[in-house]
Parts: C-alpha cells; structure tokens; sequence
C-alpha cells in the first residue's frame, strides 16, 4: 500500500554541476541547470507535490565537497521521514573503480580532492534518521552508487542494506549517461519529468517501471535501482495534474480588476486537427470573429545521428520574406523558400556545434548565427559565405541573436544569464558591460520595430522589457511565462509579441499591457524553440525540437 511523506518531517537536496573550470575534460552540461529548477518546481508545487518547497534545497554549481556537505548534513539530520537527494553532472571514476561525483572546480586528475567520494555521500544518507532514505544519481557511472551502497565493502558496520532505502540510477555501472545537445533536460531527468505528467499517483516503484520504459523506447541508457523493504510504496506526487497547476497559476495572473471591455477570452478546448499540415488553433476576442490558424508547411531538412541532433532551434524570415534561415542541432544554418518550402543551396557551415541563434540584418544583406561554441558568426546569404572573425565575448553558448531596425547594434543573448551589445564596425567587439538581470539563460532577444523597446526570454520563465539597452537598465511590464522562455519575436507593426516554450506552446501577448492574447496555440511535439512573424505579420514561423518548422496564418490586427 502507498503512503505519502509529512512534509514537515522530510528534506530533500537537489544538486547540480552544469559548468566546469576544466572545460577541455569536462565538457559543460547546461541542461543540469533546467533539471534542477524542474525537479524542485515538480517536489515543491501544490496540488501534485509532496514536499514544502522550504525543505527543498538547491545546490547549482558546487566549487568544493563543503558547498554540498552543509546542505546534505543539515537535511539528513532534520528528515525524520523522508531524506532526497538528486545529484546531476559528470560521473568520473578513479583507478580503483570509485565513483566520484565532480564539481565546478573538479580536476579529472585530482579527483580525490576536489570532486565529492560517493562513499562520502553514502555515509551521511545512511546515518541518517530519516524512515525513507532515496537517492537520485543522473550522471555516467551512476550505477557504481548500486554496487556500493549493496556491496559488503560498502556497507558501514554491516548496516547499509537496511529498511527504507531506495536507489535509482540513469545508467549502468560501467555505461555513459546521456544529455542529448540542445535539450532542455537531460534525458534521464527528462523521463522522469515527462512520466510526472502521466501518472496519478506516482510511487518510487511506478517512477522507474515508468522512466525505464520511457528510456527504453527511445533506445538511451536503461536505469538502475536498489529498493529495499517497503520504500519503493512511497508516492512522492499526490497527482499528476502539473497541467491543472499551471492553467490555476495562468487564471492567477489576470488581474482582479481587469477592465471587461480588454480581457480576451479563451476556450480551454483542443484545436481541432483535420489532417497533417491543416493544423487548426483558434483565440476569440469579445466581439470579434475568431481569427484562425493554419499550419499550411512543414519544412525538413537538417539531418543529425539522434533525435536531438536535428532539432530545429532557430528560424527567422529576411526583411523582404523571400529567404527563411534556420539553424540546427547538425551544426549548420540553412535557407529555404517559404513559397516552396525547398532548401536554397548548400548549408552554411563553420560553428563547432549547434546553432540555436539566427537573425537577418534589416537590410537582409547579413545573416547572423549564434551557437554552442559561445560564438557570433556573420554570413552573406546571397553567397552563403562567412563574413568575418567569429565575434568572441560570452562564456556560455550563445542562445539569441537580433539587430536592432537600423542595422545597429547586433545584440546577442547567451547561457551565462547576459546579454551583449555588438557594433559591426568595431572590429567585432562587444561594447558597453553585459546587460543582466535574468536568473537564468537568455533564450531570446528581440528589438520592437522603431527600435526603442528590446525584449529578452529567459529559462527562468520571464520576458524583460529594456527601453534603452545601452545602459543595462530593464524596464516597463515583466511578462510571466508558465515554463522557461526559448524563443521571442514582435509582429511588424509591435502590437504582439510571440514567445514559445518548453510546453510545446506559441503563445501572443499585447506588449503595452503584458497580458495574453487568447489560449496557447499547439502542434509541435517537442518545446517550441525558434518564433519570428513574416513582413505582413500574419505569418508565423515556429521551430521546434521535433524536427519541424510550422507556419501559421493569423487575422489579428
């Protein structure tokens, strides 16, 4: 029989280390970032979770062994029902087989002094007095945890295999775990998010049967685990509803005094879908007929090894709407007629990894791009031919790039939660200090059409107005989104902005009031990664993770 954990008596600690110092041996895992704020979110929300987010602690970016040890002591000391802990980020192992789990400052080399010992961890989840003890590990290696927290050598006065422990791994002993590129969320951690959404309740035992199949069907690394007694009964989620949750945080943020004559009504109905490619939405304003939305192309193209590898992550018309660029996980930008949806000579290639970023000049005579390997690239669309030096500032990948409507500056977005300020005539340097503000990555940036308002999408689920970039200050009306924000754009005569994001939504909005324009409008199958409007701005062009491009047709004024 299942039980549900007091929140009052349990503790849980999430943990992950998503950037590293020794970039070259530990290759950034920015995806452990997203893990972390979707975990807690998905513990810690009503009416689906079951632990007060007050006891949910985060630990992003770990330095050292203490940064995690004060967290992890305290927690195991005060759980007196349940004890989580959830670790994600690179597994190393040492010459005798030991698993390590690294941090920021961790040296491959040096692993037994600055990356934490499993044992170590080990040994202050079992003292713990804490009736359910479960451990969560998304990282390479990860099942070693299995073989030493079962092990006699692992045991700790022979008592390791006691009652209420419960161990899941996202792979094997000796295998590799996966974060495909350019995903929001690891896969493990990602399976488990997805499987959150689909079952009610959800015990440890249905979590892994669930996750493994999940993980199983899309060929990835099988989980592990080791349950022991009863601890694979406790339901960690009340429901499923993550979806209820989120349209009772939506109906929150209408203000109570909203003027009837402005608030737009929404059906919470499913768009109807005729046939592949015949996609219809629909949004209704009082008085007015509603405007409908067609899916009338889907493009295909970028090509990869793996799902991810493919991903459409970024598209942008040029100014006279003749070329449609889009950028993918395969690396490269291409070009393609809307009209005929056919590719227009050869990809553009040069970035060393995946290009999230594209923009058009406002003169459609530069191309610009924005990718994994932290770089800005300019390119000719007419020959296909690069145009300078890659441009060199961020530390982090760049997620967003746009030109303001007079050709300048270039402002690009990135990962390390920055914005920065490009001049195409200096030498490919960025100007002024980084515009920050965000806690989280800067997905999207994009200018209003006189240039005055510059608006910024982050992970951490906001959309930010800045009047005058220059002096880094934000501004005006802060739009909240229901999940991490990938993708902005505003309609040609600045009267929408359309965001899309990891719900797999397009959503619009009225910039001047930062309140919603009828229900999401949904087709895609994976989060919606790249938006931009066509000249007349009743064509919309969405990217997604699944592969595809989607255009649709809208009457909105």
């Amino acid at each position: 029989m299942s039980r549900f954990p007091d929140p009052a008596r349990s503790r849980a600690v999430l943990i992950g280390a998503s950037r590293y110092h020794d970039n070259d041996a530990l290759p950034g895992i920015p995806a452990v970032r997203a893990n972390l704020t979707d975990l807690a979110a998905a513990l810690g929300s009503a009416p689906a979770g079951t632990l007060s987010p007050e006891h949910c602690t985060v630990v992003p970016e770990p330095v050292s062994a203490a940064d995690i040890g004060t967290a992890i002591v305290t927690a195991a000391a005060e759980a007196t029902d349940l004890l989580l802990i959830y670790y994600a980020g690179h597994g190393l192992v040492d010459e005798r087989g030991r698993l390590h789990l690294a941090l920021s400052s961790t040296d491959p080399a040096r692993l037994r002094w600055t990356a934490l010992p499993f044992d170590v961890l080990r040994e202050e989840i079992v003292a713990s007095p804490a009736t359910t003890r479960v451990l969560v590990l998304d990282c390479c290696f990860s099942g070693r945890a299995i073989e030493a927290m079962t092990s006699p050598q692992g045991m700790i006065t022979g008592q390791i295999d006691i009652a209420g422990t419960y161990t899941i791994t996202s792979t094997t002993a000796n295998a590799l775990s996966h974060a495909p590129e350019g995903a929001r969320n690891t896969a493990f951690t990602a399976a488990m998010l997805a499987v959150l959404n689909t079952s009610d309740p959800l015990t440890l035992d249905d979590l892994f049967r669930q996750v493994d199949r999940h993980l199983a069907a899309q060929g990835l690394p099988r989980p592990q685990r080791r349950v022991v007694n009863t601890a694979g009964d406790l339901a960690l989620f009340k429901s499923s509803s993550m979806k209820t949750q989120l349209a009772a945080a939506q109906q929150a943020a209408v203000p109570a005094n909203a003027e009837p004559a402005t608030h737009v009504t929404a059906r919470l109905e499913r768009p109807s879908v005729a046939a592949p490619g015949n996609l219809r939405g629909r949004v209704e304003r009082p008085g007015d007929e509603a405007p409908e939305y067609h899916c009338v192309n889907v493009l295909k193209g970028h090509r990869g090894g793996g799902f991810t590898d493919a991903a459409v992550r970024a598209v942008a018309f040029s100014p006279d709407g003749h070329l449609l660029a889009s950028g993918g996980g395969d690396k490269t930008v291409r070009l393609w007629s809307p009209a005929t949806g056919q590719p227009i000579g050869l990809p553009l290639t040069g970035h060393t990894k995946a290009v999230s970023a594209v923009a058009f000049s406002p003169d459609g005579r530069l191309l610009a791009s924005g990718g994994g390997d932290k770089t800005v690239r300019l390119w000719s669309p007419a020959t296909g031919q690069p145009i300078g030096p890659p441009l060199k500032s961020h530390a982090e990948e760049v997620t967003a790039v746009t030109f303001r409507p007079d050709g300048n500056p270039l402002v690009s977005g990135s990962s390390d939660n920055t914005m920065r300020l490009w001049w195409r005539q200096e030498n490919g340097q960025s100007i002024g200090h980084p515009l920050s503000g965000h806690n989280g990555a800067v997905n999207a940036v994009a200018f209003s059409p006189d240039g005055r308002l510059l608006a910024s999408g982050s992970s951490d689920g906001t959309v930010r107005f800045w009047w005058n970039p220059a002096n880094g200050q934000p501004i005006g009306q802060t739009i909240t989104h229901t999940s991490g924000i990938t993708a902005v754009a505003f309609s040609p005569n600045g009267r929408l902005l359309a965001s899309g994001g990891g719900d797999k939504t397009l959503r619009l909005w009225d910039p001047a009031t930062g309140q919603p324009i009828g229900h999401p409008l949904v087709g895609h199958n994976g989060p919606v990664t790249a938006v931009t409007f066509g000249p007349d701005g009743h064509l919309i062009a969405t990217g997604s993770d699944d592969n595809t491009i989607r255009l649709w047709s809208h009457q909105i004024p």
